[in-house]
This record gives C-alpha cells, sequence and structure tokens, in this order.
C-alpha cells in the first residue's frame, strides 16, 4: 500500500483517487474548493459519472480515502504527489499552466521527505521543467523527481477505463522515478510503457488527441461530399472500419466546434458575379447561408500580394468580455476577440500578444472602414437590388505595405461576433486595408500553438481544425434551409452534454448551437437526462423540458446533440404528433433516414440525405 497525494477533486482527479484506493492505496484528495470538499465528505460526487459515487463511498468508508482543502493534511509523508488540476485553454489557444504552477508550489511548501510528483493534467511538452523548477525554488532541502503520467479517461466510461487501460504511459528523466510510478499500476496487468524522458510521455498526451482530432475532420469531410454525391456517410464508414489497418472508431461524423472572431460590423470586400461591394461581416454571415458563391479578398504571405479566393465557411458564435481595438498607422483599425490571429513580420500572433513592435499588412487600396459603416441603407445585399459599389482598383496581384500597431484599447462587449475561412490564404482583408487570419478553433490549439512557439507551422493540424470550424453550424444551416429562416422558430435541443453518460459541458456543441439560434431570435428548449442543471446555470434564458415528449410539444424543429441511449427509443409518431412541424436535424445520426421520412419527418442528417 502506498500514500498518495491527490491534488484536484475534478473529473480526472477524483476518478484517478477513487480508483488508486480501491486498489489498496491510502489516498487524500486536496482542493481549495471548500464547498466541493464538503460534498465529497458527506459522499455526494458533484458531476455525474456512473458508478463513480459508489466507488467513492465505498473507499471513503474503508477510510482508505479522504478528502481535504489543506495540502499539509495529505502532502507529508506521502510517497506519491499527483497534480489532476485544470489546466484551461488560454487566450492564445495554449495551454493555461496557472494552477498547474500553483499546485506545485503549495507541494514544495509542504514536503517532509523525498517525493515522486505525477503531472496526470493534460499539459504540453516541457511542462514537467516547469513543475521541477517550481519545486526546487521552494524547497531546497528535500529531492523531488516530476513524472508526466497523462490520463486517458473517457467521460461516461472512467472508470472502466481507469482499471481496464489500453496502456499506461509514464516518463520522467529519472528513470527510477518513472519505474516506481508503474508499480502503482502493476495490479491492473497493463501494458506499461515507460519513456526514457518526460517530454516524450507528455507528448503522447497531445499526439493522441490531436490524431483523433484528425479522424474526426476526416469524416466530416467525407460526410460532406457524400451529401453533394447521396452517398451515405455511416455506410461508407462502416465500409473503412472494417478494414483493420483502419479501424471503426472515431469514424462517426457529427458536429463539431467553432472559434475566435471579429465583431459583426467589421467589413470585408467581397465579389460575385463580377461585382465588388463593401460587406460587414454580419451580412455576409447571413447572405453565405443561402448563397455561397462569395469570394472575398484575401492576401498571400508569400507574395504579399492580395487576391480573390472563395468563402469555404461563414461562422458567427456569441461572445462576451474585452473586445480589442487593434490601431495602426496611417488610420486604420480593427475590433476582434482577443485570441484572434494576425500575419505579423515575424510571424502569426494572436491580438492579445499585439504590441507597438508589431507591424501588419496593409492593401492601401482598400476602402477606408468609414466608407462602409457611413450609413446602413448604403451597403446593400449582394444577392439582389442595388448595391454600393467602390470603383474597384486592380486588386489581382496589388502588392501591400506594412504598418506598425499604434495602440490597442479593450471594451466590454456582449454579442455575436463572425469570422470567414478562405481557401488557399487562410486570411481576409478587412475594408480598412488590414489583414487578419482564418480564426482558430478550440480544439488542438494547444498543439498547434506549441509547434508556433518553436517556428514550426503545423499545416495538418491547421488543416484538422479548418475542417471542423464550421461543423456547429452545419446544424444551423439545415434548421434555415427547412424552416425558411429561425426567427421566433421553437427549436428543441435533445441533448446537452458533450458525449453521452455525462454532465461535462466543456466544448460542448449544444452551448454554442444555442446561443447562435438564440441570436437569430429562434425560442430554444432543451432536454437532457444529466447536464440541464449544469447547463441552466450558463444559460438561464433557455426553457428546459421534463423529457423528450415535452421537448416536442408544438416544436418547429428537434436537434439532436448528444446521443444518449434513450434518443435511440423514442416513439417516433408520438414525437411527431405533437410538434408543429416535423422536422428533425439529427446531428448524431442515430436515426434511420427512409424510416424517419416514412414516418412523415423532414429529416436531416450529417452525410446522409
Amino acid at each position: 500500500m502506498s500514500k498518495v497525494a491527490v491534488i484536484g477533486a475534478g473529473y480526472v482527479g477524483l476518478t484517478t483517487a477513487a480508483c488508486l484506493a480501491d486498489l489498496g492505496n491510502d489516498v487524500t484528495v486536496v482542493d481549495i474548493d471548500r464547498e466541493k470538499i464538503a460534498q465529497l465528505q458527506k459522499g455526494h460526487v458533484p458531476f455525474y459519472e456512473p458508478g463513480l459515487t459508489e466507488l467513492v463511498q465505498r473507499n471513503a468508508e474503508s477510510r482508505r480515502l479522504r478528502f481535504t482543502t489543506s495540502y499539509r493534511d495529505a502532502v507529508p509523508g506521502a510517497e506519491y504527489a499527483i497534480i489532476a488540476v485544470s489546466t484551461p485553454e488560454g487566450e492564445g489557444g495554449e495551454a493555461d499552466l496557472s494552477y498547474v504552477e500553483a499546485a506545485a508550489g503549495s507541494i514544495a511548501d509542504c514536503m517532509d521527505g523525498p517525493l515522486v510528483v505525477v503531472n496526470k493534467s493534460t499539459v504540453p511538452p516541457l511542462t514537467g521543467d516547469m513543475v521541477s523548477r517550481v519545486l526546487r525554488q521552494r524547497n531546497s532541502k528535500h529531492e523531488a523527481h516530476v513524472v508526466s503520467n497523462p490520463e486517458f479517461l473517457r467521460e461516461g466510461s472512467a472508470i472502466q477505463d481507469f482499471m481496464h487501460p489500453d496502456r499506461v504511459v509514464v516518463g520522467s528523466h529519472d528513470r527510477a522515478a518513472a519505474e516506481k510510478v508503474a508499480k502503482l499500476y502493476e495490479p491492473l496487468e497493463a501494458p506499461i510503457l515507460i519513456t526514457p524522458n518526460i517530454y516524450t510521455a507528455e507528448m503522447v498526451k497531445y499526439a493522441s488527441n490531436a490524431f483523433l482530432a484528425a479522424r474526426i475532420s476526416f469524416i466530416n469531410e467525407i460526410a460532406r461530399i457524400c451529401e453533394r454525391v447521396d452517398a451515405d456517410a455511416m455506410l461508407v464508414a462502416e465500409g473503412m472500419g472494417m478494414d483493420k489497418r483502419i479501424g471503426p472508431s472515431y469514424l462517426d461524423a457529427g458536429i463539431g466546434y467553432g472559434g475566435s472572431c471579429l465583431v459583426g460590423r467589421e467589413t470585408v470586400i467581397v465579389r460575385r458575379e463580377g461585382r465588388t461591394a463593401v460587406l460587414p461581416l454580419e451580412q455576409v454571415f447571413d447572405e453565405f447561408q443561402t448563397d455561397r458563391a462569395y469570394e472575398v479578398l484575401a492576401w498571400w504571405r508569400e507574395t504579399e500580394t492580395v487576391e480573390f479566393l472563395p468563402v469555404t465557411v461563414a461562422t458567427m458564435r456569441p461572445f462576451e468580455g474585452n473586445i480589442l481595438e487593434i490601431s495602426t498607422e496611417k488610420g486604420r483599425r480593427l475590433e476582434c476577440t482577443p485570441d484572434h490571429p494576425f500575419a505579423t513580420l515575424t510571424g502569426v500572433k494572436l491580438a492579445r500578444d499585439l504590441t507597438a513592435d508589431d507591424w501588419l499588412p496593409l492593401d492601401e487600396e482598400a476602402p477606408l472602414a468609414e466608407m462602409a459603416v457611413r450609413e446602413r441603407n448604403e451597403v446593400v445585399s449582394l444577392a439582389g437590388g442595388p448595391t454600393t459599389v467602390a470603383t474597384p482598383p486592380p486588386y489581382a496581384g496589388a502588392k501591400t505595405s506594412w504598418v506598425r500597431v499604434l495602440d490597442i484599447k479593450r471594451r466590454p462587449f456582449s454579442g455575436a461576433v463572425y469570422s470567414l475561412e478562405v481557401a488557399g490564404a487562410h486570411t481576409f482583408v478587412t475594408t480598412g486595408g488590414l489583414v487578419t487570419h482564418n480564426c482558430f478553433p478550440k480544439d488542438v490549439k494547444a498543439l498547434a500553438a506549441l509547434a508556433e512557439r518553436f517556428d514550426y507551422h503545423p499545416e495538418l493540424l491547421h488543416a484538422v481544425m479548418d475542417i471542423n470550424r464550421d461543423q456547429r453550424m452545419l446544424v444551423i444551416d439545415k434548421l434555415r434551409d427547412c424552416l425558411d429562416g429561425l426567427s421566433e422558430k421553437v427549436i428543441g435541443l435533445l441533448g446537452l452534454a458533450f458525449k453521452p453518460n455525462t454532465d461535462d459541458l466543456r466544448e460542448a456543441p449544444s452551448l454554442d448551437i444555442a446561443r447562435v439560434l438564440i441570436a437569430a431570435g429562434a425560442h430554444v428548449r432543451a432536454y437532457d437526462p444529466a447536464a440541464m442543471e449544469r447547463t441552466q446555470a450558463i444559460l438561464p434564458e433557455l426553457e428546459y423540458a421534463k423529457d423528450a415528449y415535452e421537448l416536442a410539444a408544438g416544436a418547429d424543429a428537434l436537434v439532436v446533440v448528444t446521443e444518449w441511449n434513450e434518443f435511440k427509443h423514442l416513439d417516433m409518431a408520438r414525437l411527431k404528433t405533437s410538434m408543429r412541424k416535423p422536422v428533425v436535424i439529427d446531428g448524431r445520426n442515430i436515426y434511420v433516414p427512409a424510416t424517419m421520412r416514412e414516418l412523415g419527418f423532414t429529416y436531416r442528417g450529417i452525410g446522409r440525405e
């Protein structure tokens, strides 16, 4: 039996602690959240994970598992201190390691002898070095060795994943410390990979996540093609998965995630059918939903020239926080979210990282922003009617210059923000002439940010992000097509959690989908077997139903967001009878298209038209 301190009573920390205790170890969990610890001391687990409450209660009653808010109750005398704290996404896409650093400092302050400190939080390579440095600086009396032991738990099956893992990965600069951590897992009789340094183990986690994201991106791309050639993406994936070299996992087409953006009144120069116009991004987004033959003025870094290129995706998402106004020489300005990327003389930088030492590309032939925002009735749709068109200069091939950043101001903002994806160049020129990059989505950001930090441009990772970026907007597109607009429509969301058998809302598509629908004027309802209480704290403006049938009553459309098993066994005839319009957007492809249409539904899946 070993004495273990686990830092962090979140999903990973609590699951790890309960399972290690069940293997016979003496485990104390530390968390600075007093309310969470008070609940755990009463046997209440503050989130939903099948079987975890029973496991926690059983080991607490056996006195192998304890909970405290004090490091001094847990660290002294421990052989291992496992760091399992949150590493939220920073504004630049990189992992925010402040909680890891704080945990390392508190561990050092309480060490009373040799200790193995284990990083189980999802952290980028080189984090172990930072933890080692903090431990040495805060406690020079006692030796501590740092080991990376990344977690591979899937929410909804976390206990099974811990007790029956595909593999256990440990790595350290000190082989003996890595082997000591490996001994904790010997009772599991699982394959154990001990890497020769800590960086390799840290990289395994990030590489695994990026590869899984790449598979999802790939099948989502295939699904888009399937819709255009009348193929069934689910059967395509099934056929692919039968190949032992490929396998069936992570080949489910579905809804994805979004990214950083500009405010809607920022304008761009667009071209359609030979006509050039200055339009605000919010208008481009609205028109792009029905007419995708848009080109936008983009910038090629290699030649420092501009050219009209096709818009592949127009995105919108809600944003609440500080907007940055970037001002440059020659009177140019642009408002964007702090994490929006810019091309600079020294490489890609986020808005929040720009300084007076940075230079941005400028198309001096582009009309100033004031032209586009003088009066709204002067900026008219390209889709029909008169259009305000500047006499277009010879854009194609025009050279750009560089202007220095003069000032960056912050102001509170709450509302919709927008962005475009542009094929090839991955940039677009605003009306003021300043060039911005396409926005990075949330997933895979940290690994891409790490690569950029070491002067490497990870092209495949950016392609993965580009493909996934508009998957959530695909649901919105399908709703618009089926309902002829979203204003005043009643939309029901079947599912809120990011996956079944959990109440976790981190990166959940439901949140972005709900916010976009609300911004478009729809009335949004939701039902989820486990995640409604958490969602109510985030989106109190939603209407919450007690079950799927109450959700459907009077609805114009239902959207399957989470593939809970109970949704697969609903009485669909009963559901249809109660709906105002029998429209189902199946974001997880859990229904059979032919059956749904036989029942009288207007049905749209992902890659299954």
